[in-house]
């Protein structure tokens, strides 16, 4: 089973302006692929694109490392439980948090000594 993910890179590009028929700006694909292979890397992108189960006990350590960072300056209210679950609605798949490897994670989380977690 291959654990890597390649990640294609689109960005804009500038079309000649003296060409009257042109658009001003036309997407373009970027010629630059990157293979990702860490499980915290991965970790990222499988939460990012909402998925709520992952395939192996490093990859769950490595989400696990992720969603406990808590960024300086944020609220004290802050909680991975919440956070997940908004990355999984966004996507359209919130029904996919319940008893899934994301939500026992979260659950973990909460229970670690020292977090005030409201939700």
């Amino acid at each position: 089973m291959d654990n890597s993910c390649e990640v294609l890179l689109l960005c804009p590009t500038r079309r000649n302006v003296d060409d009257s028929n042109a658009l001003p700006w036309q997407p373009r694909r970027f010629n630059h692929i990157e293979t990702v292979t860490d499980d915290q890397s991965m970790a990222s992108l499988q939460l990012f694109s909402g998925d709520a189960t992952y395939s192996t006990s490093m990859r769950k350590d490595a989400l696990k490392s992720v969603l406990r960072v808590k960024k300086e300056g944020e609220d004290d209210d802050y909680c991975p439980k919440t956070q997940a679950e908004e990355l999984l609605e966004m996507r359209g798949k919130e029904t996919t948090f319940f008893y899934s490897d994301l939500e026992k994670i979260c659950v973990a989380l909460l229970c670690e000594p020292g977090n005030d977690a409201k939700n």
